[in-house]
């Protein structure tokens, strides 16, 4: 089906942007440069504990310069590897009941990295969505492409137009969550090279490969 052009521009003007940090000292490594690795090779769950152990305390520290009145817990990131050896090679994050943000990492990613690079852009780039808040945001916009597909389809029947209400509301959330995804990713992969260069990573050879040709079946939030 198809929603009225209304219905488009709405949601074109729901939801924030993120506006990233700059100047000069925003991606002055604070940790100094990151001990060199042999690159070329499949990245290993040790490769991972040891990019970890630098990247989450960066992410945690520009959390807290971005977000200076939120809880502490709003940037106590929760990191979990998946060792599931079926999992997608995936990486996204979320957030927890607690109020803590999520990030999960699937290990089948790690043979398809070849640096630790790689895999500071990919923690540093979910941490970056939570920092920006993209995951309330983003339900924010499905919840009003779900009210404005309703409203269309009720004034759409009662012109003569023949809408089913329940589809239209589940198009409208599907168009809200779509709303702002391009952006949402950009300003994340700012946020995470700010990060990663922090951690004293390569932001730029970290995401030199494309992640898609990488990891097809890779969501990210």
């Amino acid at each position: 089906m198809r929603l009225p052009l209304a219905l488009c521009l709405a949601l074109a003007a729901c939801g924030t942007t993120y506006a990233v940090p700059g100047g000069p000292d925003a991606t002055a490594p604070q940790a100094g440069a990151a001990p060199a690795s042999p690159p070329g090779r499949a990245r290993t769950t040790g490769d991972y504990a040891r990019v970890l152990a630098r990247v989450e305390p960066a992410a945690e520290r520009l959390c807290r310069q971005e977000q200076p009145d939120a809880p502490a817990a709003w940037c106590d990131y929760r990191i979990t590897l998946d060792r599931d050896p079926d999992a997608a090679p995936n990486a996204y994050q979320s957030e927890g009941d607690d109020g803590r943000p999520d990030v999960h990492f699937a290990a089948t990613l790690l043979p398809l990295m070849t640096s630790d690079d790689e895999i500071a852009f990919v923690l540093s780039h979910e941490a970056g969505h939570h920092i920006a808040g993209h995951v309330p945001k983003q339900r924010q916009q499905q919840a009003l492409g779900a009210l404005v597909g309703g409203l269309a389809a009720a004034v759409g029947n009662a012109y003569g137009i023949p809408m089913a209400q329940d589809e239209a509301m589940n198009v409208g959330a599907s168009v809200g969550g779509r709303a702002y995804s391009q952006t949402y990713e950009l300003e994340a992969d700012t946020l995470g090279a700010f990060i990663a260069a922090r951690a004293g990573y390569d932001p730029e050879r970290g995401a030199g490969r494309p992640l898609d040709s990488r990891s097809p079946q890779r969501r990210r939030h």
